[in-house]
């Protein structure tokens, strides 16, 4: 009797322990979309200013956020070049990311121009926005242009921390265990999700081999290099002077002495280059920065994209680069290798002597084929003044066989490259394009 009424309380304490773990569900249930909501009204971005005359803005309502010089709108720049009701941004939830809970769009609503990272929206048209996104009022990239009268950094903070400060805390989330293959630039291992214990391959990048450690004059320097989820942060070095390609549109073009400074040190840079391994692939006037305003000779290489680590066996087929600046082992998908770099700072140096392209035709196959065949001329309309010296070292740039190409060694002991075109021994005279 007395053991049948004790399992009768047990029972009972049990069901009551049962209801209290459910109402303790229900609450935390409650609370967690109470969160949810918490989480998308506090403060989610917001717009950093770069100029002094406006303050920084926190992001941090439901509702749209509207700019502009109207007393109505959140937050009011009053500028007469300012429209009444500039742009809007607004955030939606995003249902199908995992990783950031939110959409963040831009939508601009002047006609005089709202520019996210230097492009123009236009009246009317909306843009996802990103963190880091450069925000400027009124502005535009035409020489001499005034800057813009507002300029904002745009700083999301519905993405993870670190996402934001560009950390990686893998060791946290995974277990890793043997190596399961290693390759010229990374090693897979075999990794375990500590949270479900699921398998994945994890494949580690060295980036001292895939990015060198380069410290050349000119070439921009990467002076940090952040991983996370998400993205892949690179901090470098920041040029402020424009590219060459727009320098030669305002000069027209430069003359010896400037073409010979910037050209060696153009030639400097790839040499270096090489013999780290990398070949660019993509050296055209748009890649070359220039480093100050004041300056139209120091520059730095950028844009390293395509560029690729090789060893003296290493070659490529793809078709690759900026079709006016290949080569011609390039166009017709020949093996190539770091030679492709020496024909396109050839079509930079006619380029830099003379403000015109060497190979030029608004049909891609009929420019194709004036470089394959190296249809170089030198018109005396625009070339008047340009030493032989000059002319016979683009020659010897845009060879057709690569092997038969100048190297950079080559190019820095060429007597026009040493200032003295004068001095022009008979071997250098000017000479037929060479096959």
């Amino acid at each position: 009797m007395n053991n049948q009424k004790q399992e009768i309380e047990t029972q009972k304490e049990t069901q009551k322990e049962k209801e209290i773990e459910d109402d303790i569900e229900k609450i935390s249930d409650f609370e967690s979309e109470d969160e949810k909501e918490i989480e998308f009204s506090k403060t989610w971005g917001k717009l950093h200013s770069l100029n002094p005359k406006f303050p920084d803005f926190e992001l941090n309502t439901i509702e749209l956020i509207t700019i502009g010089r109207d007393e109505k709108c959140n937050y009011r720049i009053d500028d007469k070049r300012i429209s009444n009701y500039h742009c809007q941004i607004y955030r939606t939830i995003d249902e199908f990311s995992t990783t950031k809970p939110f959409i963040i769009k831009l939508k601009d609503l002047s006609a005089n121009g709202t520019y996210v990272n230097g492009s123009l929206v236009g009246k009317g048209k909306k843009v996802l926005l990103l963190h880091g996104d450069d925000i400027s009022f009124v502005y535009t990239r035409e020489p001499k242009s005034p800057p813009p009268v507002a300029n904002f950094i745009f700083k999301d903070y519905s993405i993870v921390p670190e996402d934001r400060e560009g950390k990686s805390k893998i060791h946290e989330f995974y277990e890793f265990q043997r190596v399961l293959g290693v390759g010229k630039f990374a090693t897979v291992k075999l990794g375990i999700d500590k949270k479900t214990g699921e398998k994945y391959a994890i494949k580690m990048i060295d980036k001292t081999k895939y990015i060198p450690n380069i410290r050349h004059p000119s070439v921009v320097i990467a002076k940090d290099i952040f991983d996370s989820p998400n993205f892949l942060y690179l901090v470098l070095e920041l040029c402020v002077g424009g590219d060459l390609f727009d320098r030669i549109s305002a000069k027209e073009r430069y003359n010896e002495e400037e073409s010979r400074i910037v050209f060696e040190k153009i030639i400097s840079a790839i040499k270096y280059l090489h013999r780290k391994g990398i070949v660019h692939r993509d050296l055209k006037p748009e890649n070359i920065l220039l480093i100050s305003k004041d300056s139209d000779t120091d520059i730095k290489i950028v844009d390293f994209g395509l560029s690729r680590i090789i060893t003296q066996k290493d070659k490529f087929n793809s078709f690759t680069g900026t079709l006016p600046y290949l080569s011609p082992e390039v166009i017709e998908r020949k093996e190539y290798g770091k030679e492709c770099d020496i024909w396109s700072s050839g079509v930079i140096l006619y380029i830099l002597l003379c403000g015109y392209m060497p190979f030029a035709s608004d049909f891609r196959f009929a420019l194709a084929r004036q470089i394959t065949r190296c249809e170089l001329d030198f018109p005396n309309e625009i070339f008047e003044g340009v030493s032989v010296a000059a002319k016979n070292l683009i020659r010897r740039c845009l060879v057709i066989d690569p092997k038969k190409r100048i190297t950079p060694d080559q190019i820095l002991e060429h007597p026009w490259m040493k200032g003295k075109p004068e001095e022009i021994k008979s071997e250098y005279q000017d000479v037929p394009n060479q096959k």
